[in-house]
């Protein structure tokens, strides 16, 4: 946390001073498995959820690496 000393989300984890995080094991091609980890409660998104919004932001992650490094 020292690299956030002095800012404001320094200042917000001061105040929480304790984070709730949920382990969200997702399963890809070939048996692996990727473990994620997010606050979001399971009344707000469930394993399932999580998993596709993974696989949504992996894929935009792709693609914009597909770009520097090709175009």
């Amino acid at each position: 946390m020292a690299h956030y000393k002095g800012t404001p989300l320094c200042d917000l984890l001061n105040q929480m001073q304790q984070l709730t995080l949920r382990i969200v094991n997702i399963s890809l091609e070939g048996n692996e498995v990727v473990s994620v980890a997010t606050n979001l409660s399971e009344s707000e998104f469930s394993s399932q959820e999580i998993s596709q919004l993974y696989r949504v932001r992996w894929g935009g992650v792709e693609t914009a690496f597909d770009m520097l490094k090709n175009q």
